[in-house]
């Protein structure tokens, strides 16, 4: 695992921008899903698969119509998010 390190500003807005560098080694273009969480004071985002995320959900979209109990929905949703990330 190979580590780097890169400064960015966030703006008034909110908002950063990932540095050209990082999104060309990742393969980030616009509309590319990230996940965003944090570990304490650390913020940590990880691309998304849109294609296995658009499959996962549509897996849960059918569960939903067989009326299955929001814990399952739930459950569902978080073994997706983690599934899109190479979990």
């Amino acid at each position: 695992m190979s580590v780097k390190v890169n400064v960015a500003r966030l703006s008034s807005r909110g908002q950063i921008v990932i540095p050209k560098e990082l999104r060309d080694e990742l393969g980030l273009k616009k509309d590319d899903l990230l996940l965003i969480t944090t570990i304490e004071d650390t913020l940590v985002m990880k691309k998304l698969d849109r294609t296995k995320l658009l499959e996962e959900f549509e897996s849960i979209r059918k569960a939903v119509k067989e009326k299955i109990s929001s814990k399952e929905v739930e459950r569902l949703v978080h073994g997706s998010v983690a599934s899109a990330c190479g979990d």
